[in-house]
């Protein structure tokens, strides 16, 4: 392959490969440092921080079990420390460096004429490191959760270097087998990789074969095991996302996604990948969600898809002409195809999809850039010296600039507040920002102050069922149960199978006294999300409520008599037995939500309030025991005990809270307050003792 007369001159004494890593390396931990102080955000809350299946190697399967293993691993190691978290994408970003530089210098070194062969080293260099510290990376890096771009987008750039390194090998077969491996597991991080067999097929053939013939007739069993790893799509269940069209899936995307059809999608992608190409020139405003509008005008359509038409062509051009040219913008506009045509997706445009694409926007860039400066050489009779000069001037510039622009978008991620007040300034229409702050403040307990904020995103976007249902929640913290019922049925109208609109509906109509209707709402949050702890609980706390065990406020609805009644006083066993079955089941629902997550404090204080005024506290606990899978359920009996005992304290029966206090002591000596009490009543006991004995 010849790129014209691409000769651009570099000085002879050419750093070797490893100096050139070691620049990589050096350049990538500068400007990324400051992204260790980054927290959990947004997504990472659901998939990291609230997600009970990292705490163990036992359910990482998944439609990206790759990732979702690494997360387990970073969870084994550290807990919930983000440090090792943002470790770890760095490291994977780093190598997706190193493995891109290898690329470009061993096609370069290939192509140049013999005497230009060391400039492979430059070019390399300068693409790699130019892509390392791009602001535009910011987001699949320093952003945790989307590690699941740079790992994919890692395995998909090795699985490019070892078709490459195959071509000239004496044992192929070992690279082919290394080729298959990397792709399989870039199956199992993001689908996004069902393109590498394609892609790969057009880098062999056009810098490596130069004939399609040629290269199907030489490695066609490679690109058999290369196509093979698309059934890993299948497996980790992402073919069913994509063509699925139940409606209670809540679908964010594929063709079941009833935000928008294809067409308008595919309509919208000529002007978002305009606006990642503007990006990837000049890195100002990014931001991390767009909320980007369908393309409903002829001018959000037409010119865009101009533009986006005539990249297309000249690409189809390139395939005589230049294959080189050819190869960078189909393997472009191919990665960018899973996010970027027909399948719809709740966010037209995130910028961590161009993550591996803007790999092939600066490859162009630079090798343009370099035949500009060796034409300027040959027509002025410039100095070699001078244009190597000039030309190293130009690429240090450029990344010393776009690595102060990383460091700088970096400490928008250290808060979440400060993130979503970007968001806000950036895309002041987008409710989403809105919604989080608001989230933001129930979590500091500023209720008030959140219903403004959840307000202000439903005003924006009145089909926001979310916003609606965190707005119900806010009311319901306030104690406005009216308000919390209006804004769930409005979101359960907009979406009937958004659970925690059922939840919080559920919880609201319990507070206010509807207790038959509550029950019902929560039950179906319960059976649209069977996972869901919180659900569990608030059905458990509904039920016991309704049986009459306790009042909304988990206290005794009466004090309960400890001596059997006389048969002609209680209920018939028919009136009985439905207060019975219902105090089983709201033991059953919250014993499921302490497995689901067995330090889930709600729970544990409603089990315990229940088991305390039904008695016979042992056995219930060992007949649920199984029931909990394992899970220690010693906190909760002992637990039940202090709240008898207290009980009994209050009553004057201190000889029973004694006895009560030590059982749980027994069953559970780290339980807080216990010896405490424990002392307290004894010395209260001893105290009353001898003044008893005294007076007689």
């Amino acid at each position: 392959m010849r790129f014209g007369s691409f000769t651009f001159p570099l000085p002879r004494r050419v750093p070797g490969h490893l100096w050139c890593a070691a620049a990589i390396i050096v350049a990538g931990v500068g400007v990324y440092l400051s992204s260790f102080a980054g927290v959990f955000l947004y997504d990472d809350l659901r998939e990291i921080v609230e997600n009970r299946g990292i705490r163990s190697f036992t359910s990482i399967w998944s439609n990206r079990p790759l990732v979702t293993l690494s997360l387990a691993l970073n969870y084994h190691f550290g807990q919930l420390n983000p440090w090792g978290y943002h470790l770890f994408n760095l490291l994977i970003h780093l190598l997706g460096g190193l493995t891109l530089y290898g690329i470009v210098r061993r096609v370069l070194a290939g192509q140049f004429r013999s005497s230009r062969a060391g400039s492979a080293h430059w070019y390399a260099l300068v693409i790699a490191l130019i892509w390392v510290v791009h602001p535009l990376q910011t987001e699949s890096v320093t952003y945790i959760i989307q590690r699941a771009e740079s790992m994919m987008g890692l395995l998909y750039l090795l699985t490019i270097y070892c078709v490459l390194r195959s071509s000239s090998s004496p044992r192929p077969w070992a690279w082919h087998a290394a080729a298959v491996a990397a792709c399989g597991l870039g199956m199992c991080s993001k689908p996004v990789m069902i393109t590498a067999p394609v892609v790969a097929l057009l880098f062999d053939w056009t810098l490596i074969t130069r004939s399609i013939a040629e290269t199907l007739r030489q490695r066609w069993t490679l690109y058999v095991g290369l196509c093979g790893t698309w059934l890993f799509l299948i497996a980790t269940g992402t073919t069913d996302l994509i063509f699925q069209t139940d409606p209670s899936r809540r679908l964010t995307a594929g063709f079941g996604y009833d935000g928008s059809t294809p067409l308008q999608y595919a309509l919208t992608q000529p002007g978002v990948i305009v606006h990642y190409l503007k990006l990837a020139i000049w890195p100002r405003a990014l931001c991390l969600d767009y909320d980007w509008p369908l393309a409903r005008t002829a001018g959000a359509v037409v010119w865009p898809g101009v533009l986006i038409l005539l990249m297309l062509l000249a690409t189809l051009w390139s395939f005589r002409a230049r294959p080189w040219l050819a190869f960078l913008g189909s393997s472009f506009f191919l990665i960018l195809s899973p996010t970027s045509s027909v399948v719809p997706f709740a966010h037209p445009a995130f910028e961590h999809r161009m993550y591996l694409p803007l790999a092939a926007v600066i490859t162009l860039l630079i090798l343009a850039g370099g035949h500009f400066l060796e034409r300027l050489h040959d027509r002025f009779s410039l100095p070699t010296a001078t244009t190597a000069r000039t030309g190293g001037i130009l690429a240090l510039t450029v990344v010393t600039l776009f690595g102060l622009a990383t460091i700088d978008r970096n400490r928008d991620y250290h808060s979440a507040f400060d993130m979503w007040a970007d968001v806000m300034i950036k895309r002041p229409d987008n409710p989403l920002p809105y919604n989080e702050i608001g989230n933001m403040l129930i979590d500091a307990g500023k209720f008030d102050m959140a219903v403004g904020q959840y307000q202000r995103a439903v005003a924006l976007n009145p089909g926001a069922y979310l916003a609606r249902t965190n707005l119900a929640n806010a009311h319901l913290r306030l104690g406005r149960f009216d308000e919390a019922v209006q804004q769930c049925r409005e979101a359960l109208r907009i979406d009937p199978y958004y659970h925690p609109a059922h939840n919080v509906l559920g919880g609201a109509l319990v507070e206010r006294g509807d207790l038959d209707e509550g029950i019902a709402h929560l039950r179906e949050a319960v059976r649209l999300q069977p996972n869901d702890p919180q659900s569990h609980c608030n059905l458990g706390r509904a039920l016991a409520i309704k049986s009459g065990l306790v009042e909304s406020t988990t206290k005794p609805k009466q004090k309960p008599n400890r001596k059997p009644k006389p048969a002609g006083s209680v209920a018939s066993a028919a009136e009985a037995q439905p207060a019975s079955q219902l105090v089983n089941e709201a033991i059953k629902h919250l014993v499921e939500a302490i497995r689901l997550q067995p330090d889930f404090a709600p729970a544990i204080s409603y089990l315990a309030v229940v088991l305390s005024l039904q008695g016979s506290i042992d056995e219930t606990i060992n007949r649920y025991r199984d029931r909990a899978s394992g899970v220690r359920l010693d906190r909760v009996q002992a637990l039940a005990y202090v709240i008898c005992a207290e009980r009994f304290r209050r009553e004057g029966l201190l000889e029973e809270a004694i006895r009560r206090y030590r059982k749980a002591r027994a069953i559970d000596p780290s339980l807080p307050v216990v010896a405490d009490r424990l002392e307290a009543a004894s010395e209260t006991g001893a105290a009353w003792t001898k003044t008893v004995s005294g007076g007689s």
